[in-house]
């Protein structure tokens, strides 16, 4: 799967944001750097197979450059339908206010659901709905490589965080005993670099830490 991924680092605040087979982008970022990423996309894409756009979950840094990709794109976006709505009417679960910032709102096109499919030409992408950072978190999976595209559920060396509006600590473990099940062999998160080995380590340290917290 890793070579059918383009990851455009993310800057600042930005979160990474991902193309799947020159066909999906995950994630926008905050949209205070989308002139450089406009560049970097168009320099290592071809935008013409842009069809869609999904966010892992509704805070201002993965979904804060949507609107900017939509008039760009003339795309939608789809997300799980329990984050969609603080995406759709700028709630104070966007997190929009740590950033100094507002988010500006969109439709979502289409609401994704545990288990569901996404398809590209060469990817078959399970959305898996792992709340605990925020209600309607995402994980997606690549069944046949193992690799999971975590957003800000799981990180190279921690979780993300479960104190922000939504985000639940019991959800998040239940969340991170099940992607243990998985064993995925490489995660690709939100935020910092991806992890390609002892993963169920790090998942089982992170558990044993936040269950006895």
């Amino acid at each position: 799967m890793q070579k059918y991924i383009t990851l455009i680092k993310g800057k600042g605040y930005d979160s990474n944001i991902y193309i799947l087979d020159n066909e999906i982008i995950v994630d926008t970022g905050t949209g205070e750097n989308f002139n450089e990423i406009k560049k970097m996309i168009e320099n290592s894409c071809d935008i013409s197979k842009i069809k869609s756009i999904i966010n892992t979950h509704c805070h201002f840094d993965h979904v804060g450059g949507n609107l900017y990709f939509i008039n760009w794109l003339k795309t939608g976006v789809m997300m799980h339908e329990k984050d969609a709505y603080a995406v759709e009417n700028s709630t104070d679960a966007t997190v929009a206010n740590i950033f100094e910032r507002k988010l500006r709102p969109i439709k979502v096109s289409r609401f994704l659901k545990d288990n569901e499919r996404v398809k590209t030409e060469h990817l078959s992408l399970k959305i898996l709905h792992t709340p605990g950072h925020t209600e309607g978190s995402i994980c997606i999976y690549e069944e046949n490589s193992k690799v999971l595209i975590t957003g800000d559920t799981l990180f190279e060396n921690t979780c993300g965080r479960y104190d922000f509006p939504t985000g639940d600590k019991d959800k998040l473990i239940k969340t991170l005993y099940r992607i243990l099940k998985l064993n995925p062999i490489c995660i690709l998160p939100g935020h910092g670099n991806k992890k390609s080995k002892d993963i169920d380590i790090l998942i089982r340290s992170i558990l044993e830490r936040i269950e006895n917290q």
